[in-house]
């Protein structure tokens, strides 16, 4: 297994920057800004994007809005969630994310900047998206979106979260979800957490490297006993029955890719729906490159195709 040369000349243009395990939170939140705006492809015009202040558990939290053209009827929804550690992330990180499923999948997104690490530790992120869940439940009708067509989904952290809202929807008994899409997410909070991709790229420095993995980690955790919270690890809850239709991406030279797989199978096993698809020739990450890869393109017109067949966008 190689990488593919779009992979491979996206690392070359970045040889030489310091890992961000090196850098400090703001160099690396600049970092990972500019690396979206250079890659992340062209910012495609919806009907109509709106910044907005949800209440969360501790106070205010924004949210970003994206209508897309309006067909007949109220539009399905998509909460989405950025990555980027739970720490260097945000809204405009990921805009260009949002902006492609607004126009492709025909739904509402709603993308939520909950609190990150290391000014705000677990379990402040996951219950952020929580309280964004049933907002945008309940606010549904006024958004002009539909309240039993909803999805989760994020990338890296942000898929982690996705795991994470679909569980405690479920354990607490909340709106409903109609699909989850966990793009290369972290699924296991523990750094030291084994996996053969874990052991084969966690040094191999292609974007997201182990000691990358515990310095984020240190940030967003409190304490090591956040590890065993299925909201910090979705691997480790006892089960995972009676949660909602899945999509899984994986990156073949990510060191998160075994664990991704692992979750898809115990979803299978759980009776779950679930559709896992590996691009075995390219990195963690590549979904916000997808301006200079191609395999982040065709990740997000993946994810379009299924949002819309599982929303029921006409």
């Amino acid at each position: 297994m190689q990488l593919d040369p779009q992979t491979k000349a996206f690392l070359a243009a970045g040889e030489g920057a310091p890992p961000l395990h090196e850098m400090s939170v703001a160099d690396a939140r600049a970092a990972l800004g500019q690396m979206s705006a250079m890659a992340g492809g062209p910012k495609l015009d919806v009907a109509a994007c709106e910044a907005r202040e949800i209440i969360g558990p501790a106070g205010p939290v924004p949210v970003r809005v994206y209508w897309p053209e309006k067909g007949a009827g109220a539009l399905p929804i998509l909460l989405f969630f950025h990555g980027g550690g739970f720490a260097l992330g945000d809204i405009s990180t990921h805009d260009n994310i949002c902006r492609f499923l607004c126009v492709h999948a025909g739904v509402l997104v709603i993308s939520v900047d909950y609190r990150r690490s290391p000014e705000h530790k677990f379990p402040a992120a996951p219950e952020d998206c929580y309280a964004a869940l049933v907002w945008a439940a309940g606010e549904a009708a006024n958004l002009g979106g539909r309240a039993d067509r909803i999805a989760l989904g994020g990338d890296s952290a942000g898929g982690n979260l996705a795991a994470a809202v679909a569980l405690m929807a479920r354990d607490r008994s909340g709106p409903a979800i109609a699909y989850q899409v966990l793009i290369y997410p972290v699924l296991d909070g523990d750094p030291a957490f084994e996996t053969p991709s874990r052991r084969e790229y966690g040094d191999a420095g292609y974007i997201l490297t182990h000691k990358d993995i515990v310095w984020l980690t240190d940030m967003y955790a409190a304490g090591k006993e956040d590890y065993n919270s299925p909201y910090m690890s979705p691997l480790r809850a006892s089960s995972l029955e009676g949660l909602p239709p899945a999509l899984v991406i994986t990156a073949g030279f990510d060191p998160l890719c075994s664990e991704g797989k692992m979750y898809a199978e115990r979803l299978a096993v759980s009776g779950i729906p679930v559709e896992h698809r590996t691009y075995a020739n390219t990195v963690h990450g590549f979904v916000s490159f997808s301006g200079v890869i191609d395999h982040g393109k065709d990740a997000l017109s993946l994810v379009s195709r299924r949002l819309k067949e599982q929303l029921g966008v006409v």
